[in-house]
Formats: C-alpha cells, structure tokens, sequence
C-alpha cells in the first residue's frame, strides 16, 4: 500500500503566511511610491507658486518705478505729469505718490521684519491677484476654503544703511509655500522643515530726490524721498 502524498495543515499555514507578508510588504511598497509621487507634484506645484509669486512682485514693483520716472520725465520736459496711477490701489496698492515699488514686495516696507501669508487655490493659481495677510486672516480662510489649496508665506527682513551720505534700503525676502497641515503646525514660519519649498531673494533700493528743482507739484515731501529699486 503506497503512501499518501500531499500538504499537511502547518504547511498549509506557513504557505499562507509568507504569501500574506509578500502581499503586506508588496502593498507598503505600493503605498510609498504613491506617497513619494504626491509629495514630488506637491513640490513642483509649491516651486512654480514662488516663481510665478516672486516674477510678479518683480513686474509690479519694475512697473511702480516705470511709472514714477515718467513723472520725473514729465516734469523736466515741462509737461503735466500723469498722477491718477497713484491712485490705483486694486492695481498697485499704491494709493498716493509717489508709489512706494518695494510695497510690492511687502505691505510695509519698513526697518524691521514683517511676516505675511496668502492662500493658493492650486485649481485656479493667479499670481496677479494674491492678497497678503496676517496668520490669523490666512487661517479663518482656510478653515472656509472647499478646495484644494497651499500657503504662500513672505519673511521680509529690511534694513537701512548710510553710505557716502545716501541711505540704501535691502530687502532680504523669503518665499515659502506650505500645505495645511504645515501652516496649522509651523504658522509663518519658512524654515526649510516647516515648507514644501523655501526660496530667498534680495532687493535693494536708494532714496532719491525727484522733486530737487522744487517744480513736481503733487505731494513735494514724497518727491523728496523717492524709493528706487535696484532690480533685475
């Protein structure tokens, strides 16, 4: 009489077993590749957040300075200036002249740091019109926010200095963008750790006399003081 051949129960359940931990082990791998794929567009998402953020803020404050020249322009050649831009605050935020081209950068360009955040609906992105806020603005509108959105926070350190008589301003500005678990856990902050993206740029500017003749007509204190900026 022959022997039966087969799997015995035990051996049954060590097959089932090791099978169950290749499929464990197969899904942990599936999950983290998905993971790591949702945080590389997160982050390619975030860069191009500060490169549109920051070309805007370059256009409006290179525009302000445009706009100001022409004044000066205007006035030497002994025509009427063109003042009514100064009054375009949806536009520029400027809202008397001349236009000061670093609020563009930073709501209140002075000695100091200033800390403001925006939030980013990342389905319809228009870096033309991003609203700064203070934390707790941001939050209230987050908690209202339906749909997918990101953090943009601007650290905007200023600092002055007196050389050869002319006072010479230098932002030094920190872009970050941050998901909303980030902003709820870290606020403002644009540490590395506490950001999808972090990026640093530098601005500086001179104060200039535009009004030195005494002939520019609208608001002569401002003319006096003019902020130039020294942009790319």
């Amino acid at each position: 009489m022959s022997k039966q051949s087969g799997f015995t129960i035990l051996e049954v359940l060590i097959a089932i077993l090791i099978m169950s931990t290749g499929f464990i082990a197969l899904s942990q791998m599936q999950f983290l590749s998905i993971l790591q794929k949702q945080r590389a567009e997160a982050g390619t998402i975030a860069t191009n957040i500060v490169q549109f953020a920051n070309d805007s803020d370059l256009a409006k404050a290179k525009k302000m300075h445009q706009l100001n020249i022409l004044v000066l322009l205007d006035t030497i050649a002994q025509r009427t200036p063109d003042y009514t831009y100064c009054g375009d605050s949806t536009k520029f935020g400027c809202t008397q002249c001349p236009c000061d081209p670093l609020t563009a950068f930073t709501p209140n360009p002075v000695v100091g740091n200033e800390k403001t955040c925006s939030i980013i609906d990342i389905n319809d992105f228009d870096p033309e019109n991003l609203i700064y806020t203070n934390q707790t603005t941001c939050q209230t509108t987050l908690d209202s926010f339906g749909t997918e959105a990101m953090i943009l926070v601007k650290d905007v350190d200023t600092n002055s200095v007196v050389v050869d008589g002319i006072t010479i301003l230098t932002l030094s500005i920190m872009y970050g963008v941050k998901s909303k678990e980030q902003f709820r856990d870290s606020g403002l902050s644009v540490l590395l750790k506490d950001t999808l993206v972090a990026q640093s740029f530098e601005v500086t500017a001179h104060l200039d006399n535009y009004n030195e003749n005494g002939t520019i007509s609208s608001n002569p204190t401002g003319w006096i003081n003019v902020r130039v900026p020294h942009l790319p």
